[in-house]
Formats: C-alpha cells, structure tokens, sequence
C-alpha cells in the first residue's frame, strides 16, 4: 500500500521532464525576444540589399530567372524564403527580411539543448541554450537578411539527427524516422545554403 503523497519513480521522472520542457520553452521564447527587439530598427546594408533585389521580383519565375542568370548566388531556397517573408503584412523591408533569419536562429536553440543533453546532462543542456541565447554573434547574424542562421540550424538540426541514427541512445530506438527526416533536411538545407554539402560530406567520412 502506497503512502499518501508518495511519489514513484516513474512519476518522478515525468514531474522531471515536464520541468525541463518548461524551462526550454522559456529560454525559446527569451531568446525570441532578444533576437525580436530593434529587428528592423538598422538600415539594409550592402549583402542584405542583395536579399532585397530578390525579394522585390514580381514573381517567382522573375525570381528564378535572376538567380539563375547570375555567375554566383546564394542557394535558391533561401531567396524564395526571402521573398515570401518580404510580403509580411505591417511590416517593413528591413524587418520582414531579417524575419526568416530570427525565426532560423530562435529554432535553434532547443537542437542545442538536445545535443548537450545527448552527452552530458540537463543542466548543461540549459547552460548551452542560455549561451546561445545570449550569443551576441548569434543574435547579430538573426537580424541580418542573409542565410547565415539558417546555416546553423541546418547543421546543428541534421548533427543531431545524424548521431540519433550511429549512435541510438535506446538500443530499440527506430532510426528509420531520424534517415529520413536527416535525408529530407540535408536535402533543404543544401537548397538554403550550398555549405551545408561540406557539412553531410562531413557526416559521412565521420561514420
């Protein structure tokens, strides 16, 4: 007969869990906030202008045939996110094209909590979301037109699944869903930025 107020392992571990999922939230929504404040308040310098001429085509075949016309551009994929956020109601040009690198870098944050969690413990894993959080080199490249953020979360998303598939913390862990979904967001990721190659050649030669 259990005790009143007695509290089992298992519901221990939930009560746990639970925690941790809250204080992650809150560090997302924290480092939201940081990388939000003054998004639009800098005029577009000369790279982000790049991202502007994209994003001022009419449309998307105009926009490819500019791409595709030039001896060196940025991967396709990150223009087309340019130029649909560009039409972001009640928003200016600088805050609108800064909106999709905010958004990359926000959604970083919690692949890295999960890969210090991987390897050592909760509290690291808090430590290195607040760290990144608090990055002024990352909240600098969120509020910036250009696909550098988004060449962080691509890599650090993808590292992350990548070990799931080698390297299974539960032996019965299905990898079949992390291949896929690795395939899928290399695949994006090499269409947002072509350096994101070097990163899943890096992954292979690795295994």
């Amino acid at each position: 007969m259990k005790e009143e107020g007695y509290t089992t392992p298992q519901k221990f571990s939930k009560i746990i869990d639970n925690q941790e999922v809250v204080i992650s939230s809150l560090i997302v929504i924290l480092a939201l906030s940081l990388r939000a404040y003054g998004l639009g308040s800098n005029s577009l310098w000369l790279d982000e202008l790049w991202s502007l001429r994209g994003a001022q085509s009419q449309s998307t075949s105009e926009l490819f045939s500019w791409i595709y016309s030039l001896e060196y551009s940025d991967a396709p994929a990150f223009f087309v996110i340019e130029w649909i956020s560009f039409r972001a109601p009640l928003l200016g040009p600088e805050a609108s094209l800064r909106l999709a690198p905010m958004f990359f870098s926000t959604a970083t944050v919690p692949f890295v909590g999960l890969l210090a969690r991987r390897w050592f413990d909760r509290r690291t894993a808090v430590i290195s979301m607040l760290l990144f959080s608090f990055s002024m080199t990352q909240i600098y490249f969120a509020q910036e037109a250009r696909p550098y953020s988004g060449m962080v979360f691509f890599t650090t998303l993808n590292t992350w699944l990548w070990l799931g598939i080698i390297y299974p913390i539960i032996a019965t862990e299905r990898s079949n869903v992390k291949l896929v979904l690795y395939i899928i967001f290399s695949a994006l990721g090499c269409y947002f930025d072509y350096f994101i190659i070097l990163v899943t050649m890096a992954h292979l030669l690795s295994t």
